[in-house]
């Protein structure tokens, strides 16, 4: 046989036991290109094949949760709790990764308290990461349980100082409550790390406007506008032009004011 040809044959079949490897390598590839459809459609070939370890799957999870497709979402995890990675059960700890993604199922599904439930059972048992925290203090607020998420937040920051969506929480949390100073000082620590996400920008532009500092609120809200919007964002692209429609009309008000009149 040629042996160029018995080459091509020994790396077909090599190509063919390792195109879970292959899949994921896309997979990642389209993710850093922004590729939302073909990210998911490599994830989606390299499960079929369960080549997913549970960060992969949360990764996974945690992109068609973006996308919207909560139900594939729910199925995902559900499997990977059932049959793990390639048939074996998964451990104690990669069911407890894939579980904190599991509370952003709930909490599309409007299932908030079950959400929560499941998230302090997991921090009962010492578990503890950014996902974890960023999510609990998040439902918290929603809830509106504040009490419960100061005591969240600042447990979480004491662990995590920098997590952007821990701090994002905080500040938020601070907002809600009427502590306009300590918002104020959270928002600034949290925009210094330059967070990718809306919330955080448009955040910061609220306790701008209660300050009576539209003009920064302005700038804050036009970055905010900026980031890209998905199934779990928690504001809405409408909201923030409303707000910056809001806000530069007091920009203009404040400057009429200010004007000196003939």
């Amino acid at each position: 046989m040629d042996l160029l040809l018995v080459i091509f044959l020994v790396l077909a079949a090599l190509l063919f036991w390792r195109r879970g490897v292959v899949f994921l390598f896309l997979a990642n590839r389209a993710f850093l290109r922004k590729d939302e459809t073909a990210t998911l459609k490599w994830f989606a070939e390299a499960w079929k094949l369960r080549q997913l370890n549970a960060n992969m799957v949360a990764s996974y999870a945690y992109q068609l949760l973006k996308a919207g497709k909560t139900d594939e979402a729910d199925q995902l995890l559900s499997e990977f709790a059932a049959i793990g990675r390639r048939g074996k059960k998964p451990k104690p700890a990669d069911l407890n990764l894939t579980q904190s993604y599991q509370s952003l199922v709930l909490y599309n599904q409007g299932r908030l308290e079950e959400a929560i439930e499941l998230l302090l059972a997991l921090r009962a048992e010492g578990y503890k990461t950014t996902t974890l925290y960023g999510n609990l203090g998040c439902f918290l607020l929603e809830k509106g349980d504040f009490d419960l998420a100061e005591e969240v937040c600042l447990e979480a920051l004491e662990w995590a100082p920098s997590g952007k969506v821990i701090l994002d929480n905080y500040a938020s949390l601070q907002f809600k409550i009427g502590n306009l100073e300590k918002a104020q000082e959270a928002y600034e620590a949290l925009l210094e790390l330059e967070p990718k996400f809306p919330e955080a920008w448009y955040g910061a532009a609220l306790v701008a406007l209660k300050l009576e500092n539209p003009e920064t609120a302005v700038e804050l809200l036009e970055q905010a506008l900026t980031f890209p919007f998905n199934s779990l964002t928690t504001i809405s692209r409408q909201t923030v032009e409303s707000q910056l429609a809001a806000a530069r009309l007091a920009e203009a008000q404040l400057a009429a004011s200010s004007t000196p009149s003939n």
